[in-house]
């Protein structure tokens, strides 16, 4: 028999105070049970292969790591205290998710995905104000076209990007 996420309920062992959980490279898949919501302290998440369901009720949490998963870019909701989300490794395709960016996240990795949107998406357009906030944003290993969008100059936390392996064009001016 295959091993599923049917663990222990941890709120009902007294771990409210805990604030890291790390469970990658495990045989668990499934959904995330009901009730994680009840560790309020929870401030770091590695839960590589399993699916999010409940993460948008974790609101202390501030490292989320997802990757190397099956997610498909469904919405998780907001979370304003979240600095770095992985999302690596996945089956997100399309267009990039808008709901990405309202994470408050200054750290986002949605690298080896399936995104071929053009870098040029109204996505990126509509969500400008959100995207200030990130530093660092990892594209890589997706399927991006077209030229680089004008506006992202605009993002002045901006410190790290990753778009190697796609196929961005720009235009190359010569010097005089």
């Amino acid at each position: 028999m295959e091993p599923v996420f049917r663990v222990f309920a941890w709120w009902d062992l007294g771990l409210s105070g805990l604030r890291s959980l790390d469970l990658p490279a495990n045989l668990l898949e499934g959904e995330i049970p009901q009730g994680i919501e009840a560790l309020n302290n929870l401030r770091s998440i590695n839960l590589r292969k399993i699916v999010p369901h409940t993460m948008q009720k974790l609101s202390l949490c501030s490292y989320l790591n997802l990757s190397t998963n099956s997610f498909g870019g469904e919405s998780m909701g907001s979370n304003v205290n979240l600095l770095a989300l992985d999302f690596s490794k996945n089956s997100m395709s399309g267009d990039l998710p808008g709901w990405i960016f309202k994470t408050g996240s200054s750290q986002v990795s949605l690298s080896e995905n399936k995104l071929g949107a053009k870098l040029s998406s109204p996505i990126l357009a509509s969500q400008r104000t959100s995207l200030q906030k990130i530093q660092v944003l990892d594209l890589s290993h997706n399927s991006f076209s077209g030229e680089i969008m004008n506006g992202i100059g605009a993002l002045t936390s901006l410190q790290f990007l990753n778009l190697s392996r796609n196929s961005i064009v720009a235009p190359v001016s010569s010097p005089d």
